[in-house]
């Protein structure tokens, strides 16, 4: 059950942190070129 504890505690922490990633930090997919079969 340890690791259950250490989880929720884990999870609740980077919920409580500030997100400094803006949600454009990743790339749109379909921006990158055609991978060749």
């Amino acid at each position: 059950m340890a690791e259950v504890a250490f989880a929720k505690t884990f999870l609740t922490s980077l919920d409580s942190r500030p997100i400094k990633l803006s949600p454009d930090h990743i790339e749109d997919p379909k921006t990158f070129p055609p991978l060749p079969p």
